[in-house]
């Protein structure tokens, strides 16, 4: 797996002034943290709430255990900890952790992840979460989900694409090959003819490739998979030696971020717009 690198893409664009989505990639041991946000247009603060999530996810790249109850309970102390915020609305939010071949995380509300390989579209939250109620209502249902293969593209996105775009044209060939080629048609695919979107989108697009540049075959992600069951099994071990407890989440008011603790790590600007980069596999900031 060191020897792979993952191409991806965050785009996103807004209907109106300012885009109410936020979304973050950031590096873990051996992978990436996915996280997207959007923020309720209708509650009011619904963009602090999403910049508020998503810097809190950003925490828990930084160290902790990330399998999908794990990730089920940060949400939650995220939802409490946004509920307490009286200038923070509500948002949906998902995480996702992508390594050793798989991709697992969590769910509130109806942003969405899907795999995507060749033709096939494959949606693996079932069931769906529920659409409400959202992070900063105090009584959030985080979805688990788990097992989907990391093989071909992963797209994450907010209901601004998924709610216009068919399943069916996810998978378009003509998007390009590259991470931010595929993110900006997709957006491009839900204009309107004026130009306008019906909602803000983001787009997160994750590929993960060989030095070749070819994307993973098949017998890669396959034997990818006994080194990721053997990863979180050694995961395990180490969070029941230390006694690893994710704590509620407190915030500082002075800066949309929520803090975790128990957790350490550098928060990132959550902000709308572009990046594409490459991250090597392993751990650590990208150079």
């Amino acid at each position: 797996m060191s020897s792979s690198t993952y191409d991806h893409a965050i785009v996103s664009a807004a209907c109106r002034r300012s885009s109410e989505d936020r979304a973050s990639v950031a590096p873990i041991e051996g992978g990436l943290l996915l996280a997207v946000a959007d923020g309720a247009g209708g509650s009011g603060g619904g963009a602090r709430a999403a910049a508020l999530a998503v810097a809190a996810l950003e925490q828990i790249a930084g160290g902790g255990r990330l399998d999908p109850p794990d990730l089920c309970a940060a949400l939650r102390a995220i939802d409490a900890s946004i509920a307490a915020d009286s200038e923070a609305g509500e948002t949906t939010a998902l995480v996702g952790v992508v390594r050793g071949g798989l991709v697992h995380g969590a769910a509130v509300g109806n942003s969405g992840i899907r795999g995507i390989r060749g033709d096939r579209v494959v949606d693996p939250i079932d069931p769906p979460p529920q659409r409400r109620p959202l992070l900063g209502s105090g009584g959030a249902v985080p979805a688990p989900f788990d097992g989907m293969s990391a093989a071909g593209t992963i797209l994450v996105a907010t209901d601004g694409l998924l709610d216009y775009l068919p399943s069916e044209r996810l998978a378009s060939p003509k998007f390009g090959a590259s991470a931010r080629a595929i993110a900006e048609a997709l957006i491009a695919a839900v204009r309107l003819p004026s130009g306008g979107l019906h909602d803000d989108v983001t787009v997160i697009v994750c590929r993960l490739d060989r030095p070749d540049g070819r994307g993973r075959t098949s017998k890669d992600v396959e034997a990818a998979v006994v080194e990721s069951h053997e990863d979180r099994r050694r995961s395990r071990r180490r969070g029941a030696a230390s006694g690893s407890v994710l704590q509620p989440a407190s915030i500082d008011r002075t800066a949309p971020t929520l803090t975790l603790r128990g957790a350490s790590a550098t928060i990132l600007a959550a902000r709308p717009g572009q990046m594409h980069e490459r991250h090597p596999v392993g751990g650590g900031a990208p150079p």
